[in-house]
């Protein structure tokens, strides 16, 4: 086998390496992808009572119907600092030496957001967020045992969510939203291209996509004290599209990737307690 048509094998199976990889890593949001920061107020409870309100217009990425009813207009800017600490541990390979990455391989993010909700009418509320609801990235050394099947690994999300609050009546409140999604991934691994005389490459995989969903919630008031609120938000899928390469511009072909973000369910309770005297000496989350 000539080595231009050698080259062009071990291309393929970098490729799709990279396309198996960007599957994997999507689609393991079991395993944790979520960045779980969507707003600093509402992270000081563990988001207990967001479903109802509890803290401020940030709940309504939880539940768009908590606005309903405020008479006048506010806005968030939030942001967390996101300090990830990955330590990997002896790990082997069959196409490297034994070796340890002696590195955190985790990485430093600041995670924005952004909350605007004004009233129309004394029964409904215009709502607009902005958040980056998941997202992960490691950075491992170039030359790291496992460099053939992971250098650079990132995804990242922007959400766009616009939504109404309805007051129905002095009990209940009905929220819905569009979600638009800005999605991006981009993987990178070490790669042999030719092994006599031994050529190595660096392949790297980049994409994005937009995609759309929908987020609904309704708020119970079930006493002056207590209330109840449930909110929904869709999944979303995305039909990722970019390019793969070897050392940028050696090798160069298009990709398409399917993956989708999931769905969640938000329900929760809140409860003012009241001493025999009337004064309200806190608030219980469910």
């Amino acid at each position: 086998v000539s080595q231009s048509r050698y080259m062009h094998l071990q291309l393929a199976k970098i490729l799709f390496g990279l396309k198996i990889n960007i599957l994997l890593i999507a689609n393991s949001y079991a395993g944790g992808y979520s960045s779980s920061l969507y707003s600093t107020s509402g992270l000081g409870t563990a988001y207990s009572g967001s479903a109802t309100g509890s803290h401020d217009i940030s709940d309504s990425f939880f539940n768009p119907a908590v606005t309903a009813g405020m008479n006048k207009s506010e806005v968030i800017l939030s942001g967390s600092f996101l300090n990830l600490s990955i330590d990997p541990d002896l790990m082997q390979s069959n196409l490297a030496p034994a070796g340890t990455e002696t590195r955190n391989v985790g990485t430093k993010k600041f995670i924005p957001a952004f909350y605007a909700s004004t009233p129309i009418n004394k029964n409904i509320n215009l709502n607009f967020a902005v958040t980056t609801p998941f997202g992960l990235e490691t950075r491992y050394n170039r030359n790291w045992v496992g460099k053939y099947r992971a250098v650079d690994s990132s995804i990242s999300t922007m959400n766009f969510n616009p939504s109404l609050a309805f007051k129905i009546n002095d009990k209940l409140s009905l929220g819905a939203g569009l979600v638009a999604q800005r999605y991006e991934a981009e993987l990178t691994k070490k790669a042999i291209l030719n092994a006599n005389p031994f050529v190595e490459g660096y392949g790297r995989l980049k994409g994005s996509d937009w995609g759309y969903g929908f987020n609904l919630g309704a708020l119970y008031k079930i006493s002056s004290n207590t209330n109840f609120g449930v909110g929904y938000r869709s999944a979303i899928k995305h039909n990722l599209k970019g390019i793969t390469s070897v050392n940028d511009n050696l090798m160069v072909s298009k990709f398409k990737s399917n993956t989708t973000t999931p769905e969640s369910l938000t329900i929760g309770a809140s409860h003012n307690l009241i001493i025999v005297t009337g004064k309200q000496i806190g608030r219980a989350h469910v």
